[in-house]
């Protein structure tokens, strides 16, 4: 069945105002915070240091919305703010939140003269406040130059640097629509092992379309938009180009951010202690056209989220992949999933099950003012009797996530820590190729959930410290395992390959392949001169070895940069 897009949205809004339309307001119209996990780790800190979990706060889902923080964070307790890091962040926040709060603008007014004249308010390089308008309009800057020291001979060069110049705009008409947009313009040289990941997967990470750029490097635009329009106050409504982030740990098991920013539709609503948000996108199944232009396919997501009590936090999800593009370029689109309280599984097996159902749930538990511990699991397939039996069937398709957050370790204040370990069975998120739609769980050729894909064990840590308010460092480790293919071998480490090609039915185990050990370590600081303005250093070390006759890959990382209004990008992986 062939629809088109605005018969999608159209149809799909309307189930959700209906849907929604009786219960009362607790949201207010609002854009969102850009994914940014430097911001949203102080939301998990103040969250912890509070003791419990705000009715309205559900940070299992991102981005989250700017008016919620700003209504949370405005009668957040002075007496929890025990540092002068602590009290600093808050003031950035509400710095940054200014144009959601009451007597925003003289909160973050800007205190030098040599800024007042452009700089109204320290995070706004232009505000216009009339009637009906809001504007705040910021200018970005990445600046980066550094080296690489590794073993892989002249074919990659050692040269690292990344320009990034563009701008960000968002306002509020009226008083139900807001819209946020955000481009730049991109020159890179990357690391060894993030030219070789372009090279086999035809994109880049993050961003999916690029452009060679003097031999070594690569070119592309960062265009993130979207308009978000409130029919009713407990219920938004978002259309647009962005990325969303499922989960509470540092990777997510669910719906990452790794993959490329997509078109979207988003319906939001939050009520009591409940968030509920349907969300569907359309994908790129391939970088190889047909016809002329990329072929296409649909996720499809539902998430509930469940406030109980004060402390824990138990959320539910499930997705679908579905539609493509058939031999003659034509898109095709189930409408059938545009139901937004239906089980997704139970409409893919109506359909013949053709295309690729997930379930999954993750819960967070905060037992005290410094401990935050979460877990996720995933269900690709799930037959108990083949659990049971234990020979190994390829479809026990499963991945699991444990982690553990500690705030002011030992005491030490500011200094915070964060552990997860992630388990991705083989063949977790892929499925059969059906009719060119590659229903796999990817976009622009890149998973949409772990980086590594699947048959994969991991380990991180994450240490920050904040010794000063101006001054954050982080470490960040990675130990990660993979059973990788070889040849034309698929052992279930590559997500985007048709699952019939599998290797075997029984006997599969984990890390089955070509094992992989990847060690990867990474230190930053960074120092922010002014509001968003930051000089950051980087040093990094990455190490793969391979337990057959492959090569092993090293590299030594030291990069020196400066950016504006923007968060660091990073190729973790």
């Amino acid at each position: 069945m062939i629809k088109r897009q605005r018969g999608l949205l159209t149809v799909c809004s309307l189930q959700l105002v209906l849907l929604f339309g009786i219960l009362d307001s607790l949201q207010a119209q609002s854009v969102n915070v850009p994914l940014n996990m430097d911001l949203y780790h102080l939301a998990d800190r103040y969250e912890v240091l509070s003791g419990q979990i705000p009715d309205q706060l559900h940070t299992g889902f991102k981005p989250a919305y700017r008016q919620t923080w700003a209504d949370w964070l405005s009668s957040y307790p002075d007496s929890l703010l025990s540092s002068r890091a602590d009290r600093f962040n808050l003031d950035f926040l509400t710095t940054e939140l200014f144009d959601y709060r009451q007597n925003g603008l003289a909160i973050a007014r800007s205190k030098s003269k040599l800024w007042r004249s452009l700089y109204a308010a320290k995070s706004a390089a232009l505000y216009i406040d009339t009637v009906g308008i809001q504007l705040v309009i910021n200018p970005v800057l990445h600046l980066v130059y550094g080296q690489e020291d590794h073993n892989l001979g002249e074919k990659y060069g050692q040269k690292l640097s990344t320009n990034t110049r563009g701008i960000e705009i968002r306002g509020i008409l009226g008083k139900k629509l807001g819209f946020y947009s955000f481009i730049g313009e991109n020159q890179l040289f990357l690391p060894s092992y993030v030219d070789r990941f372009i090279e086999q997967n035809r994109a880049v990470p993050g961003e999916g379309f690029y452009k060679p750029y003097e031999k070594t490097g690569v070119d592309f635009i960062t265009a993130r938009g979207y308009i978000s329009y409130h029919p009713m106050p407990l219920l938004n409504l978002q259309f647009g180009h962005d990325k969303v982030f499922v989960g509470n740990g540092y990777r997510s098991l669910l719906l990452s951010d790794f993959s490329n920013n997509q078109l979207f539709f988003r319906a939001n609503a939050t009520f009591w202690k409940v968030n509920y948000v349907v969300h569907f996108s359309e994908l790129t199944a391939s970088t190889v056209r047909i016809g002329p232009r990329y072929p296409r396919k649909y996720l499809g997501m539902h998430h509930l989220s469940l406030n109980l009590g004060k402390k824990f936090n138990l959320s539910f999800f499930e997705s679908i992949v579905f539609g493509g593009t058939d031999t003659l370029g034509r898109t095709t689109f189930e409408a059938k999933y545009l139901n937004p309280v239906i089980f997704y599984r139970f409409v893919e097996q109506q359909s013949g099950s053709a295309d690729n159902a997930m379930l999954g749930m993750h819960a967070k538990w905060n037992p005290g003012k410094r401990w935050s511990l979460y877990g996720a699991v995933l269900l690709d397939e799930f037959v108990i009797r083949e659990f049971r039996a234990r020979q190994g069937w390829w479809g026990n398709k499963q991945a699991f996530q444990i982690g553990m957050k500690y705030f002011n370790v030992l005491g030490l204040k500011n200094l915070d820590l964060q552990t997860e370990l992630n388990y991705i069975r083989p063949y977790t998120y892929t499925h059969f190729d059906n009719n060119n739609s590659n229903p796999s769980y990817t976009s622009y050729n890149m998973p949409l959930a772990h980086p590594l894909g699947a048959n994969v064990q991991e380990v991180a840590g994450i240490l920050r410290y904040q010794p000063f308010p101006r001054l954050q460092i982080q470490l960040r480790g990675f130990i990660s395992q993979s059973g990788l293919d070889s040849g034309a071998s698929n052992w279930g480490s590559n997500v985007r390959l048709d699952y019939r090609s599998r290797q075997k039915d029984y006997g599969n185990t984990m890390l089955q392949g070509v094992k992989s050990t990847l060690v990867f370590a990474h230190f930053q600081a960074s120092y922010m001169i002014r509001h968003q303005l930051f000089i950051d250093l980087g040093l990094g070390y990455r190490r793969q070895e391979f337990d057959v006759f492959y090569p092993q890959f090293s590299s030594l990382l030291a990069t020196f940069g400066i950016r504006l209004n923007v968060a660091q990008r990073l190729f973790e992986f």
